[in-house]
C-alpha cells in the first residue's frame, strides 16, 4: 500500500500491528515537477495478509472484496 498521507500510514501499521512502512519516497514527473513523498507500507507473510485482509474486509466495498478475493484465490492456487 503506498499514499501521501504519512500519519494515515502510521495509524494503520499501529492497527494491523504487522509490516514494515518506508519512506518518505520521492519521484519527478516526465514534466519535470515533483511529486508528493509517499509512503509503502509491506506485508510478506501469507497468514498476515490473509489476517489483515480478513480485518478490513467487513469495511471494503464490492470492488476491494473482489481484489481480496484475487489475494486470496491467488494464495490457495500456491499451496
Amino acid at each position: 500500500m503506498e499514499m501521501t498521507d504519512k500519519d494515515v500510514m502510521e495509524d494503520f501499521v499501529r492497527i494491523v500491528d504487522y509490516g514494515n512502512l518506508r519512506g518518505p519516497h520521492t519521484c519527478q514527473k516526465s514534466d519535470g515537477f515533483k511529486r508528493k513523498p509517499t509512503y509503502r507500507w509491506q506485508a510478506c507473510k501469507r497468514i498476515e495478509v490473509i489476517r489483515i485482509l480478513n480485518l478490513f474486509m467487513p469495511f471494503f466495498g464490492k470492488r476491494r472484496t473482489e481484489k481480496a478475493m484475487e489475494v486470496f484465490n491467488h494464495y490457495e492456487n500456491l499451496s
